[in-house]
């Protein structure tokens, strides 16, 4: 793909304005090559409908005043580039060979696609592992060519997570066999049918239905409607408002485009719209709870409990908003109907240790060889990180306070009063000590210090000075105080200068395998510390924005607390993100939360990234860890 490609795709999938900075540290490229495509898109955008806006010291993005122009141009911007891409390329001859309905000689492709036929047919072998996670088959006739074939509940489920997964081929493959304002009214009409019978979906939702239905028709004119067995289910989800919905989509399509749907058509829509359906609330049960969801909530919490060490089975909000969401999750699930994509693409990256939680909780599917998409996991993510907010304050540390004061005892009382009111939270004891007798304090027994007579060097270096009667300016330097404490504290158990270390490696397994064999040299570590961690990078790639990685094992309480830090001499590909910046975790403790959260702080900020990796030693890397 060519750089202003590359570019235009991160500012729309971004949605938010990007300085030069933050698009050549996302795209691997300098500043000045930012600026010089930056150039030419911006030329390349001139009567395509969206312009792109370039503000000094706000950033760059994408402004669309005619929707419909712009996407007849970005068809043509993306698919110009598409058979010079391997990967799109594939995918691109994977969707030929499953929706043309028929065999597809070798040679005519090869001169559609600009490639030699031996070419196309090792990449055509390649598809073979593709194919088969949706049980489907390379079927190939010496004389008519290749085509994919399977059941057709499989062939859908393929399109519509590749498609998903590959946008430019769904501008390429589906809405350019219909007219925009035709895409545009099924999917208002699904949007109205939904609204009418008050069926809660998210956008992204609304647009996965459309996708959908687009492939009905699609294989529906190719001769290949869905089949479906008569089940019990199929007969309960004929009672249901989904079923009514749909019933009015396909009146309204009928009407508007003189398209009609089959019976089996409708159900098979209204399994994809019981399986998006979003409940909101958290104080009531929307749902009927049968004992397979009790099942899998116990199994949920207890695989975190057990990996992790953290408890939220006392949580009661919690429960009742993951069985809302549990039931329409396991009816997708059992309807091959997961969800893949979502707009919430900044969740993982947002709420790294809540995120991990979620994985952690999913686990049981690791053993059934199934794969939880990134999408489903975001949504327990996001219960999980409401649960974790709420404790927080339970959590607040508390630290003895030594005040040093040569005032009388009225003095003493004001000050105890105002530390009291206003930092209750952080406080544990107060302790009253001159400056003649500070000498006599053994200051191992404070974590936090008050003056309010002038500097000495005898005082701690981290004591703060106030005034006689703490104003409004001291109570905000004492709050920061307490922050940075919290740190600092944090810091010196965990941030270890023979636990950071700065390496040459190329992939993702020679990173790993450096860094464990240098902990080891430090810490014991079991035999199976290495094959943990691997598990689970298989479940659910580590890799987060600004370059950050975060790997750990699945498995920790019986594992040294500790934190390895890497940085790589280079950027390497981690699974499909560029990596330098490592931090390999272990042990379950109260210090993660803290720690992710600093973590979530440089996957959200390039500059805070960059900074680390630019500095000089490991004391100056901690004081800008310290700082943010």
């Amino acid at each position: 793909m060519q750089k202003e490609q590359q570019i235009l795709q991160v500012l729309l999938e971004t949605g938010k304005p990007l300085t030069s900075h933050e698009l050549a540290f996302q795209l691997g490229m300098s500043e000045r090559t930012i600026l010089k495509y930056l150039n030419i898109l911006k030329e390349e955008l001139v009567d395509s409908g969206a312009e792109l806006i370039v503000k000094q010291r706000y950033g760059s993005y994408i402004s669309i005043y005619d929707n419909e122009m712009f996407t007849l141009f970005k068809k043509k911007f993306f698919s110009s580039s598409v058979l010079e891409d391997q990967t799109l390329r594939k995918m691109y001859i994977m969707m030929r060979l499953i929706m043309d309905g028929d065999y597809i000689n070798i040679y005519e492709l090869s001169d559609e696609i600009a490639v030699s036929p031996s070419l196309l047919r090792t990449v055509i072998k390649e598809l073979v592992p593709i194919i088969r996670k949706y049980d489907l088959k390379l079927d190939h006739n010496h004389l008519k060519g290749y085509r994919i074939i399977g059941k057709e509940h499989n062939i859908r489920t393929c399109l519509s997570r590749e498609f998903h997964a590959f946008s430019v081929l769904n501008e390429m493959f589906l809405k350019q066999s219909f007219e925009t304002n035709e895409y545009d009214i099924i999917h208002e009409v699904i949007s109205n049918a939904l609204k009418q019978y008050n069926i809660a979906i998210a956008k992204n939702g609304v647009d996965a239905l459309t996708l959908h239905t687009l492939i009905a028709i699609n294989r529906i004119e190719t001769n290949n409607p869905i089949q479906l067995e008569e089940r019990h289910e199929i007969l309960v989800l004929k009672t249901k408002p989904d079923y009514y919905a749909t019933s009015q989509i396909n009146a309204a399509l009928e009407e508007k485009l003189h398209i009609s749907l089959p019976e089996s058509e409708l159900i098979y829509l209204t399994m994809h719209i019981s399986g998006k359906q979003r409940f909101f609330g958290h104080e009531h049960l929307q749902v009927n709870v049968d004992e397979k969801t009790l099942q899998f909530y116990n199994n949920f919490l207890r695989n975190i409990y057990m990996f992790s060490g953290e408890d939220f089975f006392e949580d009661e909000e919690l429960r009742t908003s993951l069985l809302n969401h549990i039931v329409p999750f396991l009816q997708r699930i059992q309807n091959g109907m997961l969800i893949e994509k979502t707009e919430m693409t900044d969740i993982k990256s947002a709420f790294p240790y809540a995120y991990d939680l979620a994985v952690t909780g999913l686990s049981m599917f690791e053993k059934e060889n199934f794969r939880i998409p990134e999408a489903e996991i975001s949504y327990f993510c996001l219960h999980l990180e409401l649960s974790i907010e709420k404790r927080k304050e339970d959590k607040t540390m508390h630290y003895n306070v030594l005040v040093i004061c040569n005032e009388v005892s009225n003095v003493y009382q004001l000050l105890s009063y105002k530390l009291n009111k206003s930092f209750s939270n952080c406080i544990n004891e107060i302790v009253f000590t001159t400056e003649d007798d500070f000498n006599k304090i053994d200051l191992s027994d404070f974590q936090f210090f008050l003056s309010t007579v002038e500097p000495s060097s005898a005082f701690p270096d981290y004591t703060v000075y106030i005034s006689k009667f703490i104003n409004d300016e001291d109570i905000q330097r004492i709050d920061e105080a307490f922050k940075a404490l919290g740190s600092r504290i944090n810091e010196n158990v965990i941030l270890k200068e023979y636990l950071f270390m700065d390496i040459d490696a190329d992939d993702k397994d020679t990173v790993l395998n450096s860094m464990v064999n240098r902990i080891a040299k430090y810490i014991p570590l079991p035999d199976d510390f290495m094959e943990r961690v691997n598990i689970r990078e298989s479940m659910a790639t580590t890799e987060l924005d600004n370059r950050v990685a975060i790997p750990h094992p699945i498995s920790n309480q019986d594992l040294p607390g500790f934190v390895s830090i890497a940085r790589l001499s280079k950027p390497c590909i981690w699974e499909s993100k560029q990596v330098q910046l490592v931090f390999l975790v272990s042990g379950s403790n109260d210090i993660n939360p803290w720690l992710y959260g600093k973590i979530a702080r440089i996957i959200s900020n390039s500059t805070l990234s960059k900074q680390l990796l630019e500095a000089k030693n490991f004391r100056e890397f901690v004081d800008i860890f310290e700082k943010m």
